[in-house]
């Protein structure tokens, strides 16, 4: 009966020992994947910044103006913001980054 019992703790103890060594992988591709998309989408606004600047200064070129080109930059990206703003109460962006997390959870 004391083999029966040994043999059982040990079972148990295995599982728990494998159920954190998923968890732990689970965690690392969660803060892997995070950290790839975080330096993608730190890098598409860098590139998004610099090609707005030049696109304001061409814009202040062809209107023959030191701060318009700046301006219509400005009140283009204050209208992608109130769509933004609309689509995230929508629940569209909330939907996709769980999706996204799921997708990462649930892969084996």
């Amino acid at each position: 009966m004391e083999g029966l019992f040994d043999n059982i703790k040990g079972y148990v103890d295995k599982r728990i020992q494998l159920f954190k060594l998923e968890m732990m992988e689970k965690a690392s591709n969660i803060v892997a994947s995070l950290s790839i998309l975080f330096l993608l989408a730190f890098m598409f606004l860098m590139m998004l910044l610099f090609f707005s600047l030049a696109l304001g200064s061409y814009l202040n070129y062809l209107l023959d103006s030191s701060y318009m080109g700046y301006v219509v930059m400005t009140v283009f990206f204050f209208l992608v913001v109130i769509i933004l703003a609309s689509n995230i109460t929508k629940g569209f962006l909330h939907r996709k980054i769980r999706d996204l997390l799921l997708h990462i959870l649930t892969k084996k």
